[in-house]
């Protein structure tokens, strides 16, 4: 994530964006890597969630039916369900918003990026 920032912020070339990423990533590392931890395992409980979710809606609310699906990755029995799409997609519209948002803001607050509305108290004009 870091990298596709510093490509897009500093019009950066690929080697010089990872050059750059590196930087707050290994200083920030504890609280990166535990920021990613948390969002891959509400990335797989939604998936999760999903797969359940499609299974009772299709066997009546049997719940012994979710005894079959592999709850780590419902995805290899039901990747052709358009039911699980549509509700999987739909929980995917609010989560990688929010994954996205989270390292934009990481990167903002350890990096020595500025965002362009910006202003120093000493910039201002009296």
């Amino acid at each position: 994530q870091f990298t596709i920032i510093g490509f897009f912020e500093n019009d950066y070339g690929i080697r010089l964006s990872l050059n750059h990423a590196w930087s707050p990533f290994k200083k920030h590392f504890g609280v990166l890597a535990t920021l990613g931890l948390i969002l891959s395992i509400i990335g797989i409980v939604y998936l999760a969630f999903s797969g359940i979710l499609t299974v009772l809606i299709q066997s009546g609310f049997n719940i012994i039916s979710v005894s079959n699906l592999n709850l780590l990755n419902p995805s290899t029995s039901l990747s052709k369900n358009l039911l699980f799409i549509l509700i999987s997609g739909a929980c995917r519209t609010v989560f990688l918003p929010l994954n996205s948002s989270t390292f934009v803001s990481a990167y903002l607050k350890y990096s020595d990026a500025k965002l362009p509305f910006q202003m120093r108290v000493s910039d201002k004009k009296f």
